[in-house]
């Protein structure tokens, strides 16, 4: 038997929503099931629905626009995927990225855009790139080979950068070749 804190009703647990478990002990509401539901058809109890909706709506828009941009756009995932690159590279040795990526990139968008696909090599193209993890780019001279922060950013210069079946990635490593 559980006491309702609105209707202050002693009601059976059944009459109660779960609230949560924890140590294989079940909590429950405070309110019971009708004062619940009495609540949750208010003006009041609408609102907060609505809000909570759009709080959670709004998170899955903004997460399933990004992952459609990336799925769409080859230089946003070509830039997601170098700026993590060059943070992990720094984060690994204690060191502060200081620098926007168009600052370290070292070129304009579609100057990136046409050097990354005047290297691609036959099968490559803009749609395997973004439908598949065939392709990786490449840092020719690996960004691990960095003894300073400076030489990290010099190595994320977009003529350091090339594309490469994933597989060669894998096998060339970190290797300078």
């Amino acid at each position: 038997m559980k006491i309702c804190k609105t209707c202050k009703l002693s009601k059976e647990l059944t009459e109660f929503f779960p609230a949560a478990k924890y140590k294989d002990k079940q909590y429950y509401r405070g309110e019971c099931k009708e004062c619940t539901k009495v609540e949750l058809r208010s003006e009041s109890g609408q609102k907060a629905q609505q809000k909570y909706r759009r709080s959670i709506h709004g998170h899955t828009m903004k997460y399933s626009y990004k992952k459609r941009r990336r799925e769409t756009d080859p230089f946003h995932k070509l830039q997601e995927n170098l700026r993590r690159r060059l943070r992990a590279s720094l984060d690994g040795r204690n060191w502060r990225k200081n620098s926007k990526f168009n600052e370290y990139i070292g070129c304009s968008k579609e100057e990136l855009i046409k050097h990354i696909e005047s290297k691609f090599t036959e099968g490559m193209t803009w749609e395997v790139f973004l439908t598949t993890d065939k392709i990786h780019i490449d840092h020719v001279t690996p960004l691990s080979s960095a003894t300073c922060i400076e030489e990290a950013y010099k190595l994320s210069h977009y003529t350091n950068l090339q594309p490469l079946w994933a597989l060669d990635n894998i096998k060339k490593s970190n290797k300078i070749e």
